[in-house]
């Protein structure tokens, strides 16, 4: 939506930012905000101990500035430009709140290099998701490196079902045998939307993105749109489960096969993502009419040109 010309304004003088303003309103559509709460990780004069109301009094951490908003009531974080080094995940745990980055004049795709969250401990994800939330333009990097390792984990179990919303994220494997770049534990209605999931050609991701769950709890209506990977053994793995009603849509894929279903049963459409490689087996974990058979449907699908 567009807001009114008056409606602007306020919102324009409240966040002190004329291009985070427009930002705001081009990218969420919002008619109501709640409070705005800033961060800015490089900043001398930040502080955790600030109001974080304003750029000059920012908050330090993301964390904190997360900690600052009220669930349910559409508050704003705006995260400023810098790398913030964590050594426990970022907890986004309040229902309803958006953390974006600043307007910042550069490809979108690859900002979130620029305003990274990188836990740098081994031990952990960099952020743990267990409410509905809006996630804009964010990077996000980890150094754990043990069991089912991921740079975002979202875990429905201690916390809400779904309605994640992650858009122009950056998520990266720089090198640390990472196992996904987001791994969902079951959830529904999770947009995942024109963000980027690179590893590197020595260390890629198994998968981008993980769908898991059990028979009591499986992940529904979940999308992916219109998201890039590169370097990763597969864009997208089913875990366990059984995923239904996904969307799978205009997805670009380099260096990596496509879908990994674990052969195992399912129900959703993959329709008119971008391949370099051929239909088939080299595209996902097994052919086209074999994936049909397991619920999986396909149209419109592109593939590599011979």
């Amino acid at each position: 939506m567009t807001l009114t010309n008056r409606t602007f304004g306020w919102l324009r003088d409240g966040i002190g930012n004329l291009r985070a303003a427009r930002e705001i309103e081009n990218h969420l559509g919002i008619g109501q905000i709640g409070e705005i709460f800033y961060v800015d990780p490089v900043a001398s004069s930040a502080a955790d101990t600030n109001p974080g109301t304003s750029p000059l009094e920012a908050f330090a951490s993301t964390q904190a500035g997360i900690d600052a908003t009220v669930a349910d009531r559409g508050d704003l974080v705006i995260r400023m430009r810098g790398y913030e080094a964590v050594t426990t995940p970022v907890l986004f745990n309040k229902a309803g709140i958006t953390v974006i980055t600043e307007s910042y004049g550069m490809n979108p795709w690859e900002q979130g290099e620029y305003f990274a969250i990188d836990n740098t401990t081994g031990g952990a994800a960099a952020a743990l998701i267990s409410t509905r939330c809006r996630i804009i333009g964010l990077g996000f990097h980890t150094a754990w490196t043990g069991g089912i390792s991921s740079n975002i984990l979202y875990d429905h179990e201690s916390g809400d079902p779904g309605w994640v919303y992650l858009y122009y994220c950056r998520i990266m494997n720089w090198g640390t045998a990472t196992v996904y770049g987001v791994n969902f534990e079951a959830g529904a209605n999770i947009v995942a939307e024109k963000s980027t999931f690179e590893g590197t050609a020595g260390q890629k991701f198994t998968a981008g993105i993980a769908f898991g769950g059990s028979p009591s709890n499986n992940p529904i209506q979940n999308t992916v749109e219109d998201c890039r990977f590169r370097d990763c053994t597969y864009a997208i793995e089913h875990k366990d489960g059984t995923p239904q009603n996904f969307l799978y849509y205009n997805n670009k894929n380099i260096d990596g096969k496509f879908l990994n279903s674990k052969g195992a049963a399912a129900d959703g459409l993959v329709a008119g993502n971008w391949h370099e490689t051929a239909a088939g087996n080299a595209t996902n974990d097994g052919t086209v009419n074999a994936m049909i058979g397991q619920g999986i449907n396909f149209c419109g699908n592109h593939y590599a040109e011979t």
